[in-house]
């Protein structure tokens, strides 16, 4: 019970940041005038979001990656 509780508020948690950070990063990249300014304000809020949920994506098979060539990676 106790970890059912838990599970579920982490999700609360988590869903909670996602509902305050998406609208408020959609507004700064629709407005900035610049594509790197976009993808900085993207890749900051990317970061907040994972900081205060706790969370730490990590990636694995990067020296399979021919850096010569364009690919799709998907997650």
């Amino acid at each position: 019970m106790l970890r059912r509780s838990t599970e579920w508020a982490w999700s609360a948690w988590a869903w909670t940041v996602f509902v305050a950070i998406v609208p408020f990063a959609w507004l700064l990249i629709v407005l900035a005038p610049r594509l790197t300014l976009r993808r900085r304000i993207a890749r900051a809020s990317a970061r907040l979001a994972f900081a205060l949920t706790g969370l730490a994506p990590r990636v694995e098979g990067l020296q399979h990656l021919d850096k010569r060539t364009p690919v799709i990676v998907v997650a």
